[in-house]
């Protein structure tokens, strides 16, 4: 979505949730659909809404609308009942739009909600109050109509199931990691993507000022780029990537 192409959808999704809450009857909320059709990153962003909505709605299922890439991130969340990667045949009570486009704006039109909060508003309103926030910030925002005045902003948190645990603490075991970071050099567009030598410093850094070993992690199709910044490091660095197939290889550098 090009940047006028957006701005128009922002403006949309910001009227319809004008008229939705407007004209539709408010009532309890037992179910929510939040919107979230983004990278990974940005999912992380937004791991708090889902703890904030726990929150105020306790007895609401909650419906995460995502990319399938992105499952594994959140399907340990305890406040998510469920995760879905398209249209919903349903409609639900209420909607949190944190990142849509045009196919899940008209999916709302379909299936109107009693009431809905959207990324749009939020964007024009700190567009004309100031300027834009953080994304953190900026999905609390989305909710804050929905929470009790005075509520303080939680902490985006990550929830590890036991099964991605114990490969992990295996693997730390293995190689006798104690002290550690993790860095993932790739990203799915190239625009996004920092350069090798930036890589090489930020490794040295960590392991110099902080004594940190460093791992490196990635997906087979980033493989090239962490050989090539392992190659220039004058320390000791380990590597885990995951083939297509789903396979580890395990290297030590």
């Amino acid at each position: 979505m090009n940047k006028r192409n957006e701005q128009l959808y922002f403006l949309t999704s910001s009227l319809y949730s004008k008229v939705i809450n407007a004209l539709r009857s408010k009532s309890e909320v037992k179910s929510i659909l939040i919107i979230k059709w983004d990278e990974i990153g940005d999912m992380v962003y937004a791991l708090h809404v889902f703890s904030h909505l726990k929150i105020r709605f306790p007895e609401a299922s909650q419906t995460l609308w995502c990319k399938p890439f992105v499952k594994p991130l959140v399907q340990n969340h305890p406040a998510i009942s469920h995760i879905v990667h398209s249209a919903p045949q349903t409609a639900y009570d209420l909607v949190v739009e944190l990142r849509g486009d045009w196919n899940t704006l008209k999916y709302c039109i379909s299936h109107p909600p009693k009431m809905r909060v959207d990324r749009g508003s939020i964007r024009l309103k700190n567009k004309l109050s100031g300027g834009q926030k953080h994304e953190v910030v900026t999905n609390f925002q989305i909710i804050e109509p929905l929470l009790s005045a005075g509520t303080s902003m939680l902490s985006p948190e990550l929830h590890i199931g036991n099964e991605e645990k114990k490969p992990v603490e295996d693997y730390l075991n293995k190689n006798q990691i104690r002290k550690y970071a993790v860095i993932h050099c790739g990203a799915r567009r190239k625009l996004r993507q920092w350069s090798i030598s930036n890589f090489v410093w930020l490794a040295r850094h960590l392991n110099e000022a902080y004594g940190l070993d460093i791992v490196f992690v990635g997906t087979s199709e980033d493989e090239p780029d962490i050989e090539a910044i392992v190659s220039q490091l004058p320390i000791k660095s380990f590597v885990s990537t995951r083939c297509q197939h789903g396979n580890h290889l395990l290297t030590q550098g």
